[in-house]
């Protein structure tokens, strides 16, 4: 299916957002409340997902790509920082290693 760039759900609601946001960034320098870390991962999903894979004819195809997106950026992206692990595992190993470490509480012990 082809995909007319200036059909008016692509033009107000994904593109004009963008245009926004970049202006924004211009006016303000830093949006108010968010950090550098969720202001570069904004700035990586706009690069990588919208921008690249664009252009979108609905709102709802951004909303599944974004899912999509979203669980592949928990469950399967390796981490330089995380030891070249998904963020899933890092977080299991964390839990599986402090349910070993603390002890049963008393009168719960086992029998």
């Amino acid at each position: 299916m082809s995909c007319d760039v200036n059909r008016p759900v692509f033009r107000s609601v994904i593109q004009a957002r963008m245009e926004l946001d970049d202006q924004y960034e211009v006016d303000a320098g830093v949006k108010p409340g968010l950090t550098a870390d969720a202001e570069a991962v904004n700035n990586l999903y706009k690069t990588e997902l919208i921008r690249r894979q664009g252009p979108w004819c609905t709102v709802e195809r951004v909303e599944l790509a974004t899912l999509e997106r979203v669980w592949w950026w928990n469950n399967s992206r390796l981490h330089g920082e995380l030891d070249m692990r998904t963020p899933v595992e890092v977080e299991q190993t964390y839990y599986t290693e402090l349910d070993s470490a603390s002890p049963a509480p008393a009168g719960q012990g086992s029998r």
